[in-house]
């Protein structure tokens, strides 16, 4: 959902003040031009970046404000004291990102007959003109993006040497083994989060907002099919190289016991684990808050409203696409009577 959705959805002043809180701290950045084009900021550490990725409607938006809870973490538009704020930087901070790390439509071409969305860009599709290596490594791209992380610290942390810098950008995913090579040194982290491809992919399209009436609805299916498949099978694959900078965890795993796969994740990255960091009934979101209902209380089932719903003939499609991945992954294809 876009910033004009959520304007168009208000309907009190307090609506109104938390889009105004989320914009001026998702824009924030850009109020700081000398860090950005002339202060020298290679001085600020960039201490094993948090990178947590998955596909969109993943569950990566709760799971990520949780990690944000951490008093040394910030984003590009808040830290622990707003933990819930904008927290993809390709889209937040595209305008000083370099072509690869931008955003989506930047890559793709005005007569596309998608509408393009995220649930395409790891499309068989789509997927050449998204998927980067070591081989698209540039020198002046790199430290681009490294001034922008920079910046994001020390915009938004109290102690810049100790800061942890966390995104969301599920775009990221294809692109692991290019931010390994740019950030060669600082150690990353990358967490993937996955979610059961019958009921993700018959969500993306059951919302078709990937394309337009020029593909038809079993095209739109087999695209949300594809571009699960490719993530994880990315995911997948970075994992098996050897690096150990990989984890992938299923969101239902963590939804059904929250504190022990905390505990695994926060080993991972190396964070300080307190059950405090979990969501709490009495929780009081920050002013600045959008989709307030990604928090309290977590939803074991969430896959339920969309598996009910997923008539057989599509369970062959998504099948057929995704099953080898699936299996990989601890999923199978839902038994319908």
């Amino acid at each position: 959902m876009n910033l004009l959705e959520h304007v168009k959805r208000v309907k009190s002043y307090k609506d109104l003040l938390d889009i105004l809180v989320y914009s001026y701290n998702r824009q924030k950045w850009m109020l700081r031009l000398d860090l950005l084009y002339w202060r020298d900021l290679s001085h600020i550490p960039i201490d094993r970046p948090i990178f947590m990725m998955g596909i969109k409607g993943g569950g990566l938006t709760l799971l990520g404000r949780i990690l944000r809870r951490s008093p040394d973490v910030v984003s590009f538009s808040g830290n622990a004291r707003y933990w819930s704020g904008a927290d993809e930087m390709y889209l937040g901070m595209d305008p000083f990102l370099p072509l690869q790390l931008g955003s989506e439509e930047r890559h793709v071409p005005d007569d596309t007959k998608f509408r393009f969305k995220d649930w395409a860009f790891a499309s068989d599709i789509f997927l050449s003109r998204f998927r980067m290596d070591e081989s698209d490594y540039d020198q002046a791209s790199a430290e681009r993006f490294k001034q922008a992380i920079r910046t994001a610290i020390k915009v938004n942390s109290r102690n810049p040497n100790g800061a942890r810098f966390f995104d969301k950008s599920q775009l990221y995913t294809v692109k692991i083994p290019l931010l390994r090579e740019i950030l060669a040194g600082c150690n990353p982290k990358f967490i993937v989060f996955t979610r059961d491809p019958y009921a993700m992919c018959y969500r993306a399209f059951s919302k078709p907002t990937l394309a337009t009436a020029a593909i038809t609805p079993q095209q739109r299916l087999e695209v949300a099919s594809s571009h699960w498949s490719n993530m994880f099978q990315i995911a997948l694959d970075e994992r098996e190289k050897g690096y150990n900078d990989v984890f992938i965890m299923k969101v239902e795993d963590f939804l059904a016991d929250p504190e022990p796969h905390l505990k695994e994740v926060c080993q991972f990255v190396e964070l300080p684990f307190t059950t405090k960091l979990l969501p709490q009934k009495d929780d009081v979101m920050p002013i600045g808050t959008l989709r307030r209902s990604r928090w309290y209380p977590m939803r074991p089932n969430l896959n339920d409203a969309w598996l009910s719903k997923l008539p057989a003939k599509d369970i062959g499609v998504i099948e057929e696409r995704c099953d080898k991945v699936a299996q990989r992954l601890g999923y199978s294809a839902p038994q319908i009577s």
